[in-house]
């Protein structure tokens, strides 16, 4: 084994025939193992999806369970209310919706609503969800929630009930709650059943839907609630026993990647940062103690700020109201499900004791208590990638915005900048959809929202441009309480400045406002949600990275209307576990066998070395130049024997590409030869001569029989054509020599500044100024004076012309239309010149000059 001059070392050709056997081998080994590998991943995988799809099959058939329970049951519910007769009462009210909840266990709650405001709900409380949150009696099975209206005073009733329907207590509130104003009411309707999306149901705070149906017949709206813990827990009791699925992560999802089940559900708490408790004193103690559960409000989707997956709250706003309840002990609880006009409204009848994320600017402000500060926002325009640029809303003037409705600063914007046209959306996917479709210029809002509404929807076309603060866009959202609130207001308030003064509120700015926002109970996976949106992928396995670990997803549709997905996520080992040890067996086995094959090989590797090195012996010849020397060499291997031949015939096509380059070179020199000595007609053929002269020069010395060029002779003809080359090249510094000095009549011609002559020609004006001015003086001596003055002026303005001219002469290459015309008036000036003899004119035209010549200056 040598080593190159490059550092690298070489192998010898028997190290090289052993090395490329275990190439080879390894090659088919590696190939052998990955056709396994193959083989058994597409089985394995073939299982799986086998498997997956038995899956997608029992959750298809549970969801359309799940749905068709709630319509079916919704729809005799309205059937039998409508169609017997009379009002019914709480007990035939109990008894019809107890009849319901016989072998249906998704059945969270059923309840019927009137245009009164009278409601009556049945809960069955055998489930465990319940349970944990109701401190209940043994035995107690059913509770009756009712809500009237009595004179002036609303109520709850609650009633519990063994499982015999035996009364087991009853317990009056007052109540707030109006059926009227929810939303599954306001949107039923008699001719279907309506599927409300996700939301945490009023009086048990889990996480369900809806269906409800409006009875025209008794001005009401029946409703069925049916938990989403139910369908989580049933993935769990279904699945369980499937071995594939243990470790996996199963959802079932909309269509935009929001989770309506799952086996592992989000915890409704986002890991929040641990604070000390505030400080109380004994009388805000006893406010806390005696404080009721405060009720606050909470946004669909407003995130990062404010917003619900899966019925539960999270962003900014939850994650602080629960830090304050950690903080001083109050109890908050969240209600969504709900448009934010409907908040508002749900606020001012005082069904929310709590409305936040307020702009400090917003009216409800002055007729409420305004607590400090929650959290502070800036704002920015969601544009086209392709638009103009806007850093003010000044820049907005005569552009289209959107907006979306409900903001209190879009009529304080309308009035304080008419210019600008503001367009009302009721989502933002509506609005970003415009922005990209270029139906207007952006969308204004806060920009922690705009940012995460560009990322959730993916919107590579658009772009984020910040605004500058000015006094109508708040940066500032607070919230508001009613007046009979204030002690706990002040609480609050505080609690604000202590987590503030602890670094807790810059904690949540970093979490939620400065960093990637953390994704609750929503699939943030861009592979996945492409998944979703694109049908041909639905029953099969993909293999993607979720948090940078390898897995396997499967997708499918397991509803159509509402459309709901199945995502099952599985990590790759999980799947192909048994692949891996199986390719590694075989693996080992492989090489095992090379082990034994390698000095076989070595030995039966020697032919072939002895041509090789003959081979290189030939191809040094070629690096010497030595090309007619170079032989060719038989060996009885046809690939060894064939290179002998190539480098055989290289060298011979080498030998005369070399003679080849050697003539062309020669015709270039005297290419160059001749373009001298075409420079001048004074010395044509001078560089021709020289070669022949010297060539009949060297021949003679050669020949020549003196003592003087006994020892003068060429070795060789590569010294001969060395010595021609030369006299050819004798002359070859004057190819850059200008032309005007090779080609020369006289010895006296040159080029030279012709602002010689021009100043000649100004001084030639210079004399015949003077010599007017003489002759005037002595025709009218009595105007010496002004002659002199005449003279004067003359001479003054033929040297501001003379510097002008020389001005030019050395100025840039631009000038102007005034210098130019100012020049020509110069040129114009008529310029004598007397000579008595003009030898050129004389020598070159052989007649006489006239005595007094005009030239223009």
């Amino acid at each position: 084994m040598s080593k190159h001059s490059n550092g690298f070392k070489k192998l010898s050709i028997r190290r090289a025939v052993a090395l490329l056997f275990i190439v080879v081998i390894s090659a088919t080994a590696i190939l052998s193992a990955s056709l396994i590998y193959s083989l058994t991943k597409q089985r394995e995988i073939d299982t799986a999806l086998s498997t997956l799809g038995l899956v997608s099959s029992i959750v298809s058939d549970r969801l359309e369970q799940f749905d068709d329970v709630g319509e079916q049951t919704t729809n005799q519910l309205a059937y039998l209310l409508s169609t017997t007769p009379g009002e019914k009462s709480t007990a035939e009210l109990i008894e019809i919706f107890g009849a319901a909840f016989v072998g249906n266990e998704f059945l969270h709650s059923i309840y019927v609503g009137y245009d009164n405001d009278h409601f009556v709900q049945l809960f069955n409380l055998e489930s465990d969800y319940i349970s944990e949150q109701l401190d209940l009696m043994e035995g107690e099975t059913w509770m009756v929630v009712v809500h009237k209206t009595s004179g002036n005073a609303r109520t709850k009733t609650t009633r519990y009930f063994f499982d015999t329907l035996e009364l087991s207590r009853e317990v009056t509130t007052l109540s707030n709650y109006y059926p009227t104003e929810r939303g599954w009411y306001t949107r039923a309707t008699p001719d279907s059943v309506s599927k409300s999306q996700p939301y945490l149901f009023h009086n048990i705070r889990i996480t369900g839907q809806t269906f409800s149906k409006r009875l025209p017949e008794r001005n009401a709206v029946v409703g069925v609630d049916i938990s989403l813990a139910q369908l989580g827990s049933h993935f769990e009791q279904s699945l369980g026993d499937v071995e594939l699925l243990k470790g996996a992560e199963v959802y079932v999802t909309t269509f935009d990647g929001r989770i309506i089940g799952s086996s592992h559900f989000d915890s409704k708490k986002s890991n929040l940062p641990y604070v000390e408790p505030m400080p109380l004193s004994d009388d805000q103690i006893t406010t806390v103690i005696d404080a009721p559960i405060l009720t606050v409000s909470n946004q669909l989707n407003w995130e990062p700020i404010d917003f619900a997956v899966g019925g539960q709250p999270y962003g900014y706003s939850p994650d602080l109201f629960r830090l304050i309840s950690d903080t001083t002990g109050l109890q908050f609880q969240f209600v969504n499900g709900l448009l934010w006009s409907e908040l508002v409204e749900d606020f001012q009848t005082k069904n929310i004791d709590i409305l936040q994320s307020i702009a400090t600017t917003n009216s409800i402000t002055d007729s409420h208590i305004e607590g400090n500060i929650l959290y502070e926002l800036d704002y920015a325009v969601a544009s086209h990638t392709e638009s103009a640029t806007f850093s003010s809303l000044s820049d907005l003037s005569g552009k289209t915005i959107g907006m979306i409705d409900g903001w209190s600063v879009i009529e304080k914007l309308i009035e304080s900048y008419p210019e600008i046209t503001v367009y009302r959306y009721e989502s933002y996917s509506d609005a970003l959809k415009d922005v990209q479709e270029r139906r207007i210029s952006g969308v204004l809002d806060n920009r922690a929202v705009l940012t995460n509404k560009l990322k959730r929807n993916n919107q590579d076309t658009l772009r984020l441009q910040a605004i500058e603060h000015v006094q109508i866009l708040p940066k500032g959202f607070t919230y508001v309480a009613r007046d009979e609130l204030r002690p706990y207001v002040e609480i609050i308030n505080q609690a604000l400045q202590y987590l503030e003064t602890a670094g807790v509120i810059e904690q949540l700015n970093h979490r939620w406002l400065k960093s990637p926002q953390q994704t609750f109970g929503h699939i943030s996976n861009e592979t996945l949600l492409s998944r979703i949106a694109n049908s041909l992928s639905f029953g099969e396995i993909t293999a993607i990275d979720i948090d940078d670990k390898p897995s396997f997803v499967f997708v499918d549709q397991v509803n159509n209307v509402p459309a709901e997905y199945l995502i099952v996520s599985l990590p790759e080992e999980k799947v192909l576990g048994e692949v891996y040890k199986y390719v590694m067996y075989n693996v080992a086995w492989t090489l095992a066998a090379l082990v034994i094959m390698v000095p076989i090989v070595w030995y039966f590797s020697t032919p072939l070395s002895n041509p090789i090195y003959r081979l290189v012996k030939e191809t040094d010849k070629v690096k010497r130049r030595q090309y007619d020397q170079v032989e060719k060499h038989s060996s009885p291997v046809r690939e060894v024997d064939e290179l002998s031949t190539a480098i055989f015939d290289m060298s011979q096509s080498l030998n005369q590409y070399q003679q080849s380059q050697e003539e062309f070179i020669e015709s270039i020199i005297q290419l160059i030869a001749k373009t001298i000595d075409s420079k001048s007609p004074y010395t044509g053929g001078h560089c021709l001569r020289v070669p022949e002269l010297a060539l009949m020069l060297v021949d003679a010395a050669e020949q020549a029989k003196d003592p003087a060029f006994e020892s003068f002779h060429f070795k060789n003809d590569a010294e001969r054509r060395e010595f021609r080359i030369a006299a050819w090249l004798h002359d070859c510094g004057k190819i850059t020599t200008p032309e005007y000095v090779v080609d020369k009549g006289t010895k006296l011609e040159t080029n030279y500044n012709r602002i010689n002559e021009v100043r000649t020609r100004f001084e030639v004006l210079w004399r015949d100024a003077e010599i007017e001015a003489l002759k005037s003086e002595i025709d009218t001596p009595e105007n010496k004076p002004q002659i002199i003055e005449a003279l004067q002026a003359r001479q003054q303005m033929l040297r501001e012309q003379f510097a002008f001219v020389a001005n030019v002469n050395i100025g840039g290459e631009f000038l102007n239309d005034q210098d130019k015309e100012r020049l020509i008036e110069i040129a114009k000036q008529p310029c004598n010149a007397i000579s008595t003899i003009n030898l050129v004119y004389h020598l070159l035209r052989r007649d006489v000059c006239p005595l007094k010549v005009t030239h223009f200056l």
